[in-house]
């Protein structure tokens, strides 16, 4: 059952947690180097946070209409763009840098919360009924796993390449 679907959700969920959690500290600190006040960047970690409980009933409905894997793909695609936008501010500061970066950290949250649900839709609907609950499970413990090694990858990488 695991074989079923290891390559094509489990593994990509766990490189996905790590790459969320290693960003979180980062997150945080690019927002303070381009200027924001510790308050700000502490509220922009909220804002990502509130978004994600905004857009979550909506992005259901349009995984519905368009297929979770597509819907997958779609996230994938997304979150590669709106990342680009938050290097690109980090990149080349300017006076819309700070802007530019909380709104593509809040952007990307719809994505990944497609991603996660469409990855969940598609566990339940490819693996059968009597193996579901450890299928979940298994999706469940490389997300965790995955935001335990993700922020103290970030926290390592930090020590050797910092902002």
């Amino acid at each position: 059952m695991i074989r079923l679907i290891f390559w094509p959700v489990l593994a990509p969920s766990f490189l996905l947690a790590i790459g969320g959690g290693a960003m979180m500290p980062v997150m945080v600190l690019a927002a303070l180097e381009l200027g924001a006040t510790d308050a700000f960047a502490a509220a922009m970690m909220s804002m990502v946070g509130g978004m994600a409980l905004l857009v979550t009933v909506p992005v259901g409905m349009l995984i519905d209409r368009i297929g979770d894997k597509r819907a997958m793909a779609l996230a994938t695609a997304a979150s590669a763009v709106i990342i680009g936008l938050a290097v690109y501010a980090l990149a080349s500061p300017g006076p819309y840098a700070l802007a530019l970066y909380v709104a593509s950290m809040v952007l990307r949250t719809p994505a990944g919360v497609a991603w996660n649900l469409a990855r969940q839709a598609v566990v339940a609907e490819t693996v059968p009924e009597i193996h579901r609950g450890q299928a979940m499970t298994a999706l469940g413990g490389t997300m965790r796993a995955g935001n335990l090694v993700g922020p103290l990858f970030g926290a390592l990488l930090l020590t050797c390449l910092p902002l």
